[in-house]
């Protein structure tokens, strides 16, 4: 038994056309057809970014912070002076500073507005905010994302932490596995099957049922990647004596 069950691109792409009706054993895929759907399943999945998802790409990136510098460039084709290469970010979440004994405090996450909005620039201190402006990161380089912080650090061996939403792998070739969870992959297919339903489904009444199953298996998805955990907690005031 095991535990590690996973799909490839185009097995996805095979199982969507499949549902829509369009493929058989006797009549497989052409080129074209990976070629487009392909097309499609990487749109597809860019477009869910945008509403949020995956929780299970949320990792915390630490960013090293060297004295008089305010400015890292960051992501897959970052360059320059502390320049930190990763996955690219989406968004931040969360950020903190780490200090030279592993002791986290959480600074502030400004707008291009409000950072603009604060005095020198070139003050020195321990950082307490920090501007990140997102960038399209790539492979030219020419427009990498970048984390500003202020005020600029003074004092050597701190980290700056960012709770990051990164970026969701493109399926370049069919041996691509999906960057999502197994659970997800039904999913996958069935929102990928509703998305070129009406270029390879065979009939109206087929492609108003994928539609439909494809509404469930995506609201499944979306509410499975949610946190469980509440970031706001009430208690008891228990100052006079009694519950």
């Amino acid at each position: 038994m095991s535990s590690t069950f996973s799909v490839t691109r185009d097995q996805c792409i095979v199982e969507a056309l499949s549902i829509c009706g369009a493929y058989d054993i006797t009549n497989p895929p052409g080129t074209a057809d990976y070629n487009s759907v392909a097309f499609t399943f990487n749109c597809m999945v860019k477009a869910w970014i945008l509403q949020g998802m995956p929780v299970w790409k949320i990792q915390t990136v630490l960013l090293p912070l060297n004295v008089g510098q305010n400015l890292y460039q960051i992501g897959p084709y970052a360059t320059g002076t502390g320049a930190l290469v990763t996955t690219k970010i989406d968004r931040i979440i969360y950020a903190f500073i780490r200090n030279t004994t592993n002791n986290d405090t959480p600074i502030d996450q400004l707008s291009f507005q409000e950072y603009n909005q604060y005095g020198d620039k070139n003050a020195q201190g321990i950082v307490n905010s920090m501007l990140y402006q997102p960038g399209t990161d790539v492979a030219s380089g020419i427009d990498n994302s970048t984390v500003t912080t202020y005020p600029v650090q003074a004092t050597a061996g701190y980290n700056l932490g960012l709770i990051a939403q990164v970026q969701l792998n493109d399926f370049n070739v069919g041996t691509d596995v999906p960057d999502f969870p197994a659970e997800c992959f039904m999913g996958l297919c069935y929102s990928l099957a509703d998305l070129i339903s009406l270029k390879y489904a065979t009939s109206m009444d087929r492609i108003n049922k994928i539609e439909a199953k494809a509404k469930i298996m995506y609201d499944a998805m979306v509410d499975w990647s949610q946190e469980n955990t509440d970031s706001i907690r009430f208690m008891y005031d228990r100052r006079g004596g009694t519950w």
